[in-house]
């Protein structure tokens, strides 16, 4: 089945919006207890007694917007690009093609990242290296985004040369040394965090980390759910338009 752009990306913003409650969900009730007790942290820290400009409730209603909205973006993002290079990717369904270009978007814009520079809980940033800070970040997402366009031409290349499974074996490999290059090439810098109880970073930087797999998951999954249920209801060879 031939898709327009529209009933892809119309789709995807649908599934934005459902792995976007999701997302707040999961934050407010798994990464929220690591903010609260680093927040607790920093207020004793600094002896603060004044009332803050917003409360902690205040807080997490606006976080849980946030994640609403990052995820419908997100979502129109990812239904943008899949909708130009689905064509591209050999698999048997909506669903796993949809899959893999979730997998190759979590690996690029926030696996790799996140080894690279790990999130910190709030306290830890004192603000006087934010500026190079957010420039390695900002490195660190061109050069994973580089290389897996690198990976998806070398597979592209090897298709009509090797057969599936040794192909996948070669970009697989592939991509465990060239993002093992990358991340041994990314300039260091001090961990912002390093003054905070080490459970307590660590904690949290898995569940931020688990909050970007179900981002890029859901949103894979959801979509390629949806276009596999439109397909099969449509007739064979029509094009969809947006729903």
């Amino acid at each position: 089945m031939r898709w327009s752009y529209g009933a892809v990306v119309s789709r995807a913003l649908a599934v934005g919006v459902a792995v976007g409650v999701l997302l707040a969900a999961y934050v407010s009730v798994v990464v929220g207890p690591t903010i609260d007790a680093a927040v607790r942290l920093e207020e004793a820290a600094d002896g603060h007694d004044g009332e803050a400009l917003f409360t902690r409730g205040q807080q997490k209603g606006g976080g849980a917007a946030a994640s609403v909205v990052y995820a419908v973006v997100a979502a129109g993002v990812f239904g943008t690009v899949y909708a130009a290079v689905r064509h591209r990717i050999a698999a048997a369904s909506e669903l796993a093609r949809a899959s893999w270009l979730a997998a190759v978007a979590f690996t690029s814009l926030a696996l790799v990242p996140a080894l690279a520079y790990p999130a910190s809980p709030p306290g830890a940033d004192s603000g006087a290296d934010t500026g190079s800070r957010t420039l390695r970040y900002a490195l660190s997402l061109v050069g994973a985004v580089v290389v897996a366009v690198l990976l998806t031409r070398l597979s592209g290349a090897l298709r009509n040369h090797l057969p599936e499974y040794t192909r996948t074996l070669v970009v697989a490999a592939a991509g465990v040394v060239a993002y093992g290059l990358l991340l041994v090439g990314l300039p260091s810098g001090p961990d912002p965090a390093a003054g905070l109880p080490a459970d307590l970073v660590w904690d949290f930087r898995v569940r931020s980390l688990g909050a970007l797999a179900l981002l890029w998951g859901g949103i894979g999954l959801g979509l390629g759910w949806l276009l596999d249920r439109a397909a099969s209801d449509a007739p064979s060879g029509t094009v969809a338009s947006s729903p």
